[in-house]
């Protein structure tokens, strides 16, 4: 397990491909699990994160503040246009970054970075499509199924 939020990626291996979640250890109890949480998120919220949203095993923890848009927009026409190009730029890089943080059977913490509402609203149901939730799109969380095991069937009658 890797420290929470301090590495932007998780560790890899000379290969460069990610390493796997520690599956060696057996599964952990839900209060295990609890209790991981609760002191991932402890650690987050001394480095400025706070949680949004809780369930026993994730939360939802934001980071910054809402771009003000209203101001931005007078500003914008008060200086004729010139403006606009720090309103995009505070809209892209600015505002709030939140995190989905879950803990699995085996006590491994995954972090993952949920899309900013302005593009994840414009942009999440482009990605997801109609296969993710409603809130996955809504978050605008990407959710790729694992390739299945064995290929889809195709029939091979004539007509």
């Amino acid at each position: 397990m890797y420290a929470m939020f301090d590495d932007p990626a998780p560790p890899t291996e000379p290969s460069g491909q990610a390493a796997a979640p520690d599956t060696s250890s057996p599964a952990k109890s839900a209060e295990e699990r609890k209790a991981i949480l609760d002191r991932g998120l402890s650690q987050a919220a001394t480095r400025g994160w706070r949680i949004e949203n809780r369930s026993d095993f994730q939360a939802t923890i934001a980071k910054g503040k809402p771009v003000h848009h209203l101001l931005h927009l007078i500003l914008t026409l008060v200086t004729l246009g010139a403006w606009a190009i720090v309103w995009i730029l505070v809209a892209i890089f600015g505002g709030e970054k939140r995190q989905l943080v879950t803990v699995d059977d085996f006590g491994n913490i995954t972090e993952v970075k949920v899309c900013a509402m302005a593009f994840g609203s414009l942009l999440g149901p482009l990605i997801t499509g109609l296969t993710g939730s409603t809130q996955e799109r809504r978050l605008g969380i990407v959710s790729i199924p694992p390739p299945s095991a064995e290929p889809p069937s195709r029939d091979t009658r004539r007509l």
